[in-house]
């Protein structure tokens, strides 16, 4: 007799037994691509990793969108999975950090690149005046001005951060 709930789960491998493996024994079959270890990896680690992107990513909220978190969690994932889970293949438990940290590091840098690709986007956008373009209103003006100076405010501070 078939059953369903296993070819749910995948496999049918036991979705209990996935959540009592070991971080490395998790890892390693979600390097080997097992759909009831791959559940329980983004069960297990999704929330520290949406975690470290809502704390990179907040300073900069007023030049970013409202799409900013499902954007960055997205390009994540994409950086995970490519090269056949290279950037899985890297952890190394021997550096002596724990993978949910090692997560988090990695959502984090891809926040800040994120942060900075959508910068150097606003940067180039030229702030027409309200008299250049009568339907838009001084009100608009003013924001995108907000917008721009708050996003070169952000990058100048962290310049001055990072020399001192």
């Amino acid at each position: 007799m078939h059953d369903a709930a296993a070819s749910v789960r995948g496999l049918g491998g036991s979705e209990t037994g996935v959540r009592d493996l070991e971080e490395l024994e998790l890892l390693r079959r979600v390097i080997a691509n097992d759909p009831a270890a791959w559940r329980e990896f983004i069960r297990r680690f999704e929330p520290v990793i949406r975690h470290q992107i809502g704390r990179s990513i907040w300073p900069h909220r007023a030049a970013l969108s409202s799409d900013s978190m499902a954007d960055v969690l997205g390009e994540f994932w994409i950086y995970v999975l490519k090269n056949d889970r290279a950037a899985l293949r890297a952890y190394d438990p021997a550096k002596g950090s724990r993978l949910s940290s090692w997560l988090g590091m990695l959502a984090m840098q891809t926040a800040w690149k994120h942060v900075r690709k959508q910068r150097s986007h606003l940067a180039v956008l030229p702030v027409r005046d309200h008299d250049d373009d009568p339907g838009r209103g001084a009100r608009f003006v003013a924001f995108e001005r907000s917008i721009r100076d708050e996003a070169c405010w952000q990058a100048t501070k962290r310049k001055r951060s990072r020399v001192h």
